[in-house]
């Protein structure tokens, strides 16, 4: 009489092969996710670190560092460090995902998810009356032994509590002399309060990409002329002078 096989057939090995890859895919993930979140706690606690470090930093020295590259952190963490106006923004991400980024600053103190917001260059840099930006100087309070100011512009949307609606006609053109590179602006954001850029305004500088608050109504004759920009968002109901910007620079209107 033949014995019966008491063997696996090939659909239960089959079937046994399947249940280890899905359990093995499960411990996967939920590893991953563990480690995920051990990583973002750890990139929040970099960045409590960095700020009591840079309170000390403070209390000792009567200002914030100008640079963050001495503050501890963790081999996962990647910090960013912006100084302005006797105050901090610090930002940290993932080195293995730099997407996920948090921020503290000394306006706030508590951690936030995101980059940090564009701190507004120091209302002592510019020329201002009566709403009207009409120039920007080399150093704070156009005084040579004062802080230089900034090619990496960012105006602020109010200066001593007026706000900023309007950039004279060539308050940030940058005459073409012996030194006029270390004078060029670098990059520009424009505040949501401006409503009309003057003749010229930032003529003859570097900025290499630009958006146009909603609230600009108008923009002047060779405003933007001769920057490297390639492309700008423009919104569709502001009127744009003659050569506003060079003839290869590409209008997208919102």
């Amino acid at each position: 009489m033949l014995k019966k096989n008491s063997g696996f057939t090939i659909v239960e090995l089959l079937i046994v092969i399947v249940v280890i890859g899905i359990l093995a895919a499960i411990t996967i993930v939920s590893f991953n996710g563990v480690s995920g979140r051990a990583q973002i706690a750890t990139l929040k606690s970099d960045l409590k670190n960095g700020s009591t470090q840079l309170g000390i930093y403070n209390t000792e020295n009567g200002a914030y560092p100008s640079t963050g590259g001495d503050l501890k952190k963790s081999s996962t963490t990647s910090l960013q460090y912006t100084a302005s106006n006797n105050g901090y923004c610090l930002a940290a991400s993932l080195t293995s995902k730099p997407a996920v980024v948090y921020h503290i600053s000394s306006a706030t103190g508590t951690i936030e998810e995101g980059s940090c917001p564009a701190v507004a260059t120091n209302a002592n840099c510019f020329a201002f009356s009566a709403g009207s930006i009409t120039g920007y100087y080399e150093n704070e309070g156009n005084n040579p032994s004062n802080p230089a100011c900034p090619r990496d512009l960012v105006i602020p949307a109010q200066i001593n509590g007026t706000a900023v609606t309007s950039i004279a006609n060539y308050a940030l053109y940058t005459i073409l002399d012996g030194d006029f590179e270390a004078r060029q602006l670098t990059s520009l954001i424009l505040p949501n309060s401006l409503t009309s850029i003057g003749e010229a305004a930032f003529s003859n500088n570097m900025i290499t990409a630009l958006t146009i608050p909603s609230s600009v109504t108008t923009i002047g004759t060779y405003a933007f002329n001769n920057n490297p920009l390639t492309s700008v968002s423009v919104p569709s109901a502001t009127t744009i002078g003659t050569d506003a910007f060079d003839s290869g620079v590409t209008i997208n209107t919102y």
